[in-house]
């Protein structure tokens, strides 16, 4: 059981983002929960990230400035250098969307029965010229996990269940956390929470809504469903018929595959 105030592991990757780092950063040193620690990992940046990252001085516990082979490399080392009990991936551009969040997520989170506990984040659709809020509140079965992932700027892991699942797939260039958050809760029946509150807003400026990784995103995609979402087709169907709450229940009767929420 973690203890009554459970120290907090903040990790930012990033690489060139000088633009946008300083309110990142910022966002998390001003957060007013007392147990917490600060991990920037930076791939190697050519631009003034490193110089921005650097003027925080002892306020960021661990800097890392080296070449990796991508997002999900630098989010391992994140890890590997984590001391807290629960660790929370905030990439550059995201930043938290209250000084007290982190407190109000602790409060709300039943630490003693689950491992992954997922809250709501908000982020510009500027297509759409919106701000769209994201809600998993109904997420109960394995086929809602195939329909949208859980970002990780809202998503809290305990650190010792790295220790069981692995580390992040650095094969993945866009969608490792997906991949490992569809192994945790599917394969291996990991407890997770649903949180009703809002941590952080999400920058879409990143890797997975850049027209140019379509492909790539596809064809992750297809990788991820080919290996956690069997038989395919019924993944598929389930998805296709199962919106209202009368044809979930009556699915579910058949094909009742819960994951594993408290």
């Amino acid at each position: 059981m973690l203890q009554e105030l459970p120290k907090i592991s903040v990790i930012t990757v990033c690489l060139n983002a000088e633009k946008v780092i300083g309110k990142t950063i910022k966002s998390v040193l001003g957060q007013s929960y007392s147990n917490l620690e600060y991990i920037v990992i930076d791939g190697g940046s050519a631009d003034e990230t490193k110089e921005i990252v650097r003027t925080f001085g002892g306020k960021i516990n661990c800097f890392v400035s080296e070449k990796d082979s991508g997002i999900y490399d630098a989010m391992n080392k994140g890890i590997r250098n984590a001391t807290g009990d629960l660790l929370i991936f905030l990439n550059a551009g995201d930043y938290y969307i209250s000084s007290n969040v982190l407190s109000y997520a602790i409060s709300k989170m039943r630490l003693n029965r689950a491992d992954v506990f997922f809250a709501r984040f908000i982020w510009e659709d500027i297509s759409r010229h919106d701000i769209v809020l994201s809600d998993h509140a109904s997420t109960q079965f394995d086929w809602d996990l195939k329909r949208s992932n859980f970002p990780h700027p809202a998503t809290f892991y305990k650190r010792t269940i790295f220790d069981r699942i692995g580390d992040f797939n650095v094969t993945y260039k866009i969608l490792g956390d997906y991949e490992w958050n569809t192994k945790a809760l599917i394969k291996h029946r990991i407890a997770f929470q649903y949180i009703n509150i809002i941590i952080a807003f999400f920058s879409t400026d990143g890797m997975s809504n850049d027209n140019r990784n379509k492909k790539l995103i596809e064809a992750e995609t297809n990788k991820i469903a080919n290996q956690y979402f069997q038989p395919l087709w019924l993944f598929d169907f389930l998805l296709k018929y199962s919106h209202s709450n009368f044809s979930k229940k009556l699915i579910a009767k058949v094909f009742s595959k819960r994951l594993n929420r408290i």
